[in-house]
């Protein structure tokens, strides 16, 4: 199951990886570290290597995979908030074929 797991997490981080790069935006890229995370910790769990059973490995790699998600979060909150803002301040057009 943790191999699945594994496959699963480097799949996605190809996939943000890939989008990041292409829109030119921090947040996929952020994001993507939350599954490098992940699949590092599956990963050795599935091979059975010590980062994997260590209780200091898994709550660092588990960790680091939260504060990745909280900056992707961050991130897209600030980005949609600055939309925001600017739809809130440009005066709307006036609708087409309309009659005065």
């Amino acid at each position: 199951m943790n191999w699945i797991l594994t496959i699963v997490f480097a799949v996605h981080i190809l996939a943000f990886l890939t989008v990041g790069i292409r829109k030119r935006e921090w947040r996929y890229l952020v994001l993507s570290g939350t599954f490098v995370c992940l699949s590092l910790l599956y990963g050795f769990k599935s091979a059975g290597i010590a980062a994997g059973s260590s209780r200091f490995w898994t709550v660092a790699l588990r960790t680091g995979a939260i504060v990745c998600s909280a900056g992707y979060l961050i991130l897209t909150v600030r980005r949609r908030s600055q939309k925001h803002r600017a739809n809130r301040d440009h005066k709307p057009c006036e609708p087409r074929g309309s009659l005065p």
